[in-house]
């Protein structure tokens, strides 16, 4: 593993653009009720990726980029402490580090997200930089690898998809001088109540709704942290990051070859 900044530009001269991965993490500045730091996805972002870049195998070319702290956090703008960009600001960000890297030869990079407000930014992009520079750019978060076996109820599991009793646990696990667990609540709020009240309408899965974190909860969460443990949050950083290295090395193997135009054929 190596660090994007690390490296003098001649290094770059030197890189093979057939088998090196820059490795973008992408989080937000965003509330996280009042038990979470705004940090939150940044941190857990950052953390996992080097956590992964770690179990990837020296042969490997790896190059771990700049955290992106910021994101599209406007579901949380009425709360204080969020920093936020629109979606389009954020999408031409991504573009322009996208253009950085195909200017730097390189032509595989992979986003791993840890905010649940932009995956469908950063599929756009991908397909972008698809389309402006023949570029194998893929679009991955945590939940891209399924759940651990871990004991987390089947309704948390739904329903804790904002500082619930995982996000709380992963933050135990990296940064538990942030965490503040005498806050820490059960937020039962929309999710649950929808789902028992609606047949088909939901506010995220068969069908979605535009929603903002205040409408979820009053204090803008959506779980069970009082759940929350560090063990399981260890149990959730091993298993991301295992499943995010296995995928590293699959983008690396992958044939630039296979990004064909019409005529290629």
């Amino acid at each position: 593993m190596r660090f994007w900044q690390d490296l003098t530009t001649e290094d770059f001269t030197h890189l093979d653009p057939e088998h090196t991965v820059a490795l973008l993490p992408v989080g937000a500045i965003e509330q996280h009720g009042p038990h979470l730091p705004v940090s939150t996805d940044a941190t857990i972002a950052e953390s996992l990726c080097i956590a992964a870049a770690k179990l990837v195998p020296d042969d490997v070319p790896l190059l771990v980029m700049p955290t992106q702290a910021v994101g599209k956090s406007t579901e949380h703008m009425q709360f204080e402490g969020t920093v936020t960009h629109s979606a389009e600001t954020l999408l031409r960000s991504w573009m322009e580090i996208g253009d950085s890297v195909a200017r730097s030869g390189l032509r595989k990079l992979v986003f791993f997200n840890a905010h649940g407000g932009q995956p469908q930014v950063m599929e756009i992009c991908c397909r972008e930089l698809r389309v402006k520079h023949k570029m194998l750019s893929v679009g991955c978060s945590g939940w891209s690898f399924g759940p651990p076996d871990a004991d987390v109820p089947d309704d948390e599991r739904r329903h804790g998809i904002h500082a619930g009793q995982v996000e709380t646990s992963i933050m135990l696990h990296l940064r538990p001088d942030l965490v503040k667990m005498d806050k820490a609540e059960n937020f039962r709020g929309l999710l649950a109540d929808v789902e028992t009240e609606f047949k088909r309408l939901r506010v995220l899965g068969s069908t979605y709704m535009g929603w903002l974190s205040n409408d979820l909860h009053p204090l803008g969460c959506s779980g069970d942290a009082t759940r929350a443990t560090a063990e399981l949050g260890a149990l959730y950083v091993e298993h991301y990051s295992r499943g995010l290295a296995e995928l590293l090395q699959e983008v690396s193997a992958y044939p630039l070859s296979n990004l064909r135009d019409r005529g290629d054929w």
